[in-house]
């Protein structure tokens, strides 16, 4: 936390969130800001923080996942979810980086199940029905 601290804005908080994660809520920076920091903080850890009783060669290492308000969310209560779900898409592609939250793609026809579907095609010829009549 304190090495978190020292490198940041006075303006900017740093809070645990739960066992190993740290917020970190960054006011008047835009996106290209706040990667510019994670970047930055992950950097300095990987550089500073030896592992304690372990080969030389080891490192701790951070990932980070970044949302920004009012872009990738409108309610401020989904800043940290969204944040979340950046987070584990960074540990999920291999770790030690940074990946800002983007909204899971849209399934293709062919690989939506069927059930997913059928009540779009329903709602859409219930629609056009309405509009011929």
């Amino acid at each position: 936390g304190q090495l978190l601290m020292i490198n940041l804005r006075e303006v900017d908080t740093v809070a645990r969130f739960g066992g190993e994660e740290f917020v970190l809520l960054l006011p008047d920076t835009d996106k290209r800001g706040a990667i510019a920091v994670a970047e930055k903080v992950r950097r300095i850890v990987r550089e500073r923080m030896p592992m304690e009783d372990s080969a030389e060669d080891t490192k701790i290492t951070i990932s980070g996942g970044i949302a920004h308000y009012p872009d990738d969310v409108k309610d401020m209560e989904d800043l940290i979810d969204h944040a979340d779900i950046a987070l584990y898409r960074a540990k999920e592609q291999g770790r030690d980086q940074v990946v800002c939250f983007a909204p899971p793609k849209p399934k293709v026809a062919d690989e939506a199940e069927p059930q997913q579907v059928i009540p779009t095609l329903l709602a859409a010829k219930k629609k056009f029905f309405t509009t011929m009549q």
